[in-house]
């Protein structure tokens, strides 16, 4: 245990709440080592140094000698008083000085510092405390391995420590209300200390939905403390940036409108200021969250339009440097919808065509509905984000909102809104299917005099009702074209054009090259991370069924399986698409001897089919699935037992002319274990020969004719 040389160790009635919250895990990074070191201790006010100091003097066993250094003291003097009288009572062992509120310390006593501590015994300390940087070589100092550091982050206090400060002071918070004082406070000690007095008053707990930088109790402290004596440059452009959550120094130029804001950003970091810097490098900072919202107040009572036109600033400048979320947010901050719309426009596309439907849907809940529909990118965003998500009546509502929005603008500077609107109508297809085919043609033609961005996903709309229509090879050229002007920044729709082109081959005999197209979706959806978007359940629908013709039973069944729990995600926006992974999920079903899950998928496909009467294709098959549907039950009724699995994949190759051995070694079993599936398939379908099986088989729709 130390004894403290001098009294003069700062007001202890001014930091008594925080002199009682234990920091001992703290004090060990001021532990003695085996040379004479410097500490630092530099915080803003407010971060409890001279309490956490006073804790560690009392505890560390070296003798301590302690100088507050006074506005206008002759430091030198002071440092040396102290130093003779910790001489006479310490011998030759070592020491520690204590210089609080160094920042005080002039520029040119800082040399009295170094030859005060060059003059100490082996394993002495000298401590400065200071609310800035002092006028130390801190960079040569901690080369040498001569410094020890606490800085704010480590002064700021646990929710812990957080709660025994606040106990102590008369409040108790439930660990919900604790979270959000401390998210609030960021654990700056005077901060919880302010909440305490806040919350401890006439409000009581409920004070605490109100508690922030503009309660007058913290404000009055937040003035005094920091921004009184600051240079009314620096003031105005703390205030004019309050509106940002980060700041920079090209971001505060363009936002405060001035020049150099970034050398004035990392002076103020470096000063009394609540101001951290996010980087090693101090390009980007982050002021303290209830300074800001003081600073956000002031702004506020300098006139609406001076804080509307910092957020409509901080928007153009987020948009230019591609920051879409941040862009938005700032718009609709400021209260346009114009602005904010045409910024989330032009990121529509590439957000739903890379699987960000979900994000798009986030943003577009910073709007209200009038809002939205009185902005045609807004509308159209709220129509895009719903494909697939929501009910059809939705998509046609917000389609037609954008319509409107649109006329109404008279802006014909927007071809890319009214390609998606087209686009829209095409998914939608609520004329027919041909219809569609006109709709998505149109829209590729109006997205043409803009940046395309809609062109693979019109390919695609227009590949999928020709499909439908009874075209496939008009079908097969607009679907490669999807693909590859869908390459780069498009993978939804190169999923989905794949899906297409694998259900169009495997339905032809083309059954090689519907697996390629059906593998490649299935890669698209895995490797862009849209297995959980509902869209992809026709990849893996069409990835299902291309297994099961392979004879790949277990593979298949988990694709099925995928494909419908998305297909749950689709809400009837899209009754044609909709209706199409039904009849694939059915066959495949069929393939995987599940005659009642196929005929479930089937009467879903015919309600789904009333919407697209023309949709030719999908009606033929769903005919002829349930004629394999009815024969597969006739096969049931005259005693064929349902085949496992192992069976199923056995059966499949009794076509071939492989024998069983090879039959055994292409499944990677013995030529028993075949044998042994093989009779047991013999005995289900009512058979006792191969030949006789592959006829029965066949007839019930289990293999190929």
């Amino acid at each position: 245990m130390s004894s403290v040389l001098a009294h003069d160790v700062g007001d202890p009635a001014r930091e008594e709440v925080l002199d009682t919250v234990p920091r001992r895990d703290l004090a060990q990074r001021l532990a003695e080592t085996s040379r004479t070191v410097i500490g630092l201790v530099v915080a803003p006010s407010g971060y409890g140094k001279t309490a956490f100091l006073r804790q560690w003097a009392r505890s560390d066993p070296r003798p301590v000698a302690w100088v507050t250094v006074r506005p206008g003291q002759d430091a030198p003097d002071a440092i040396a008083g102290r130093l003779a009288d910790l001489d006479q009572a310490a011998g030759t062992g070592p020491l520690a000085l204590v210089l609080d509120d160094a920042q005080l310390i002039p520029a040119q006593a800082a040399e009295t510092v170094l030859l005060a501590a060059d003059r100490l015994p082996t394993g002495s300390l000298v401590v400065l405390a200071s609310t800035c940087e002092p006028p130390l070589p801190v960079g040569r100092l901690r080369l040498e391995g001569r410094l020890r550091e606490v800085r704010a982050r480590d002064l700021a206090m646990t929710p812990v420590e957080g709660r025994q400060l606040l106990q102590r002071a008369g409040v108790l918070l439930d660990s919900d209300q604790l979270a959000t004082v401390m998210r609030i406070t960021e654990g700056w000690p005077a901060g919880l200390s302010l909440a305490a007095l806040a919350l401890g008053g006439d409000g009581g707990i409920d004070a605490l939905d109100r508690f922030g930088g503009d309660d007058r109790v913290v404000a009055d402290y937040l003035r005094d403390a920091f921004l009184d004596g600051l240079p009314a440059h620096q003031l105005d452009l703390l205030v004019r940036t309050s509106v940002l959550d980060e700041l920079s120094g090209p971001l505060c130029d363009a936002v405060a409108g001035q020049r150099g804001s970034g050398c004035t950003l990392r002076e103020l970091s470096r000063s009394n200021i609540l101001l951290e810097p996010l980087d090693r490098s101090e390009q980007r900072f982050r002021l303290h969250p209830l300074l800001r919202g003081l600073l956000r107040s002031e702004l506020r009572r300098s006139g609406s339009d001076l804080e509307r036109a910092a957020l409509r600033r901080a928007a153009a400048w987020f948009d230019a440097d591609g920051d879409r979320d941040r862009a938005v947010r700032h718009a609709a901050a400021a209260g346009d919808a114009g602005l904010a719309g045409r910024l989330l426009w032009g990121a529509a596309a590439s957000c739903f065509l890379q699987g960000d439907a979900a994000g798009l849907e986030r943003e577009l809940q910073r709007f209200t509905s009038a809002q939205a529909a009185a902005v045609p990118g807004l509308a159209a965003c709220k129509a895009v984000a719903g494909l697939g998500r929501n009910e059809r009546q939705y998509v046609e509502y917000w389609t037609e909102a954008a319509e409107l929005a649109l006329r109404r603008s008279g802006d014909e500077r927007s071809p890319d809104v009214a390609a998606c609107i087209a686009l829209l109508r095409a998914a939608i297809a609520r004329d027919g299917v041909a219809q569609m085919g006109a709709d998505a043609r149109r829209a590729y033609e109006l997205d043409g005099a803009g940046q395309r961005t809609w062109r693979p996903l019109a390919c695609f709309l227009d590949g999928a009702a020709r499909h439908l229509t009874a075209d496939p090879g008009g079908a097969r050229e607009q679907l490669a074209e999807g693909v590859q002007s869908g390459a780069v920044g498009a993978p939804i729709a190169v999923m989905l054009c794949r899906a297409q082109l694998a259900l169009i081959e495997l339905a032809s005999d083309g059954r090689d090259e519907g697996a390629r197209h059906a593998e490649l979706a299935h890669a698209c959806a895995e490797d862009h991370d849209l297995d959980d978007e509902p869209l992809a359940a026709l990849a893996y629908a069409a990835s299902a069924f291309a297994l099961a013709l392979q004879g790949r039973v277990d593979a298949s069944r988990r694709d099925a399986d995928r494909a419908g729990r998305l297909l749950r995600g689709l809400s009837g926006a899209l009754p044609w698409l909709e209706a199409e992974i039904h009849v694939a999920l059915a066959r495949t079903e069929l393939r995987l001897s599940d005659s009642e899950a196929a005929r479930q998928l089937l009467t879903n496909a015919g309600r789904l089919v009333r919407y697209c009467s023309d949709a030719t294709v999908v009606r033929t098959a769903i005919d002829d699935g349930w004629e394999r549907a009815d024969a597969f039950a006739a096969a049931a009724v005259a005693g064929v037992s349902p085949l496992t699995a192992a069976e199923l994949r056995v059966l499949r190759m009794l076509p071939s002319h492989m024998s069983l051995r090879e039959i055994a070694e292409r499944l990677h079993v013995s030529q028993n274990t075949v044998k042994t599936q093989a009779h047991a398939a013999y005995r289900k379908l009512d058979v006792s020969s191969r030949s006789d099986a592959v006829r029965r088989a066949r007839s019930v729709g289990l293999v190929d004719p």
